[in-house]
Order: C-alpha cells, then sequence, then structure tokens
C-alpha cells in the first residue's frame, strides 16, 4: 500500500480558497496524473446521508461528496489531475459559485441539497474556477442516495446521477477526460460547527484495464473502511464500507 503522504496539501492548493478546510478524506487510486496507464471507467457508491445539522447551533457552509480527478489538463502542466467530478450532498446547496441549488435552506432546514457537479478552473493555469452543476433536489436526512459516475468511451463523456428512493433526481453530462482516482471529501467553508459522521456502502469501481495491486494507491485519514478486493483480478475492485468520522470546524 502506498501511502499518500501528501494528499491534504495537494487537494487543498487545488480545490481551496482561503476561507475553505477539508476534513476526512478517504483516497483510492494515483494522487498524481504522472505516468498513468489506466484509468476508471465506472465508479457507483451509496451515501448514507446522516440527519441535517441544526442551523441554530452550525453555519452549515460545508458539503459531503464522493469524487473523481481527470486527466484532462495534463498538457497544460498540472500534475494533480484535471477537472473534479463530484456528486455534492450540502446543507445550504451554495457552491463556490455561491448558485443556489434547492431553493431558499431556511424552508427545508431538514433535507439536504443533492445536485451532480463539476469543480473545474478554466484555464487550469488560472485562479478563475468554479462549479458546473447539474439540477438540484432536496432529499430528507437519515435516507441513503445512490451516486453513479460512468465514461463513456465512444463519446468520451462522463455522467453523473444521483438516485434517492430509487429515481434520478439529478444528473450532468460533459467531456471531461479520463478519471485517474476515486476518493472523499468533506469540504468547509467558513463553517462553525460539527460535520456529522456518515456511511457509504456497496462501493464498486471498474478500471479500463485490470490492475491486481491498484489498492496500493490508497489512503484514510479519519475514515475506517472495510478492505478493499477485487475477485476478477483487478477490472472491478469492491469496498463494502466507509465510515467518515465526525469532525468539529474551525479545526484548532
Amino acid at each position: 500500500m502506498l501511502l499518500l503522504q501528501s494528499l491534504t496539501l495537494l487537494v487543498c492548493s487545488r480545490l481551496a480558497s482561503a476561507d475553505t478546510t477539508f476534513g476526512p478524506q478517504f483516497w483510492f487510486g494515483p494522487l498524481t496524473t504522472d505516468n498513468i496507464h489506466n484509468y476508471i471507467l465506472e465508479a457507483v457508491t451509496t451515501m448514507q446521508l446522516p440527519a441535517v445539522p441544526n442551523p441554530d447551533i452550525m453555519d452549515r457552509h460545508f458539503a459531503l461528496w464522493p469524487g473523481m480527478r481527470t486527466d484532462n489538463y495534463r498538457a497544460s502542466g498540472w500534475s494533480y489531475g484535471g477537472d473534479l467530478i463530484q456528486t455534492i450532498l450540502s446543507p445550504d446547496g451554495i457552491t463556490h459559485g455561491g448558485y443556489w441549488n434547492c431553493g431558499n435552506p431556511s424552508e427545508r432546514e431538514d433535507q439536504w441539497c443533492g445536485f451532480s457537479s463539476v469543480w473545474r478552473c478554466d484555464p487550469p493555469e488560472s485562479t478563475s474556477c468554479g462549479n458546473l452543476n447539474g439540477a438540484g433536489a432536496p432529499i430528507d436526512g437519515d435516507t441513503a442516495v445512490e451516486i453513479r459516475y460512468r465514461y463513456d468511451t465512444g463519446t468520451r463523456d462522463f455522467t453523473q446521477t444521483l438516485s434517492s428512493g430509487g429515481k434520478v433526481v439529478s444528473t450532468f453530462t460533459r467531456a471531461l477526460g479520463k478519471a485517474i482516482n476515486w476518493y472523499l471529501g468533506v469540504e468547509c467553508w467558513d463553517c462553525v460547527g460539527t460535520i456529522p459522521d456518515h456511511s457509504y456502502v456497496g462501493t464498486t469501481i471498474t478500471l479500463q484495464d485490470p490492475d491486481p495491486e491498484w489498492d496500493r494507491y490508497m489512503l484514510a485519514w479519519n475514515v475506517s473502511h472495510s478492505t478493499p478486493f477485487t475477485s476478477d483480478g483487478g477490472k472491478n475492485w469492491h469496498i463494502d464500507w466507509l465510515h467518515v468520522n465526525s469532525e468539529k470546524f474551525p479545526k484548532t
């Protein structure tokens, strides 16, 4: 197993503004695009959402998401990957771009806002970055949602789907390059309070080519998990469960 000790620094260097902090993380796949010869064709997981934190005791500007970095900026010199595919669950539904995706948060205090999204910088070397979003949907707390990312080798599009109660509630399709890794994020911008623990079950990562040692690229920080395994020589990797621990912000 390769422990990617510089994970938090590298992720934050691309995503974060001065007021953004990252909590627990789990990383599965190479950190950089250097010497990449394999890619993720599909990733599916089920997130068990916690109850929505009470706005009276927590500033709720935070987001929970599983994400995948792509390789489409390699020619521009980025070694950390390109666009970030990230279906987001957030209490207030506000992204870095300031968009409201599910209506007024004060009218749905017991619901999450779920939406498919891509974080990108254009041009990649600039600091002009923001989210491109699919439609948002209010989702009750203490429920399970399925998040699926699928690459079309013909069109070279990535399609995200967010499903709740067996129905697709948000989707977004765009040509984004190939995905080099899959990871979990807890992202906080100017939030105060404790982001609750939550879990993922039934995660499957499908690779372009079998790699029986893909699990050498793995790091977990404040996340417990079952042992990743493959039963077909590394074409499909499975993680039965991941538990993301709660964390208090701001960090001290």
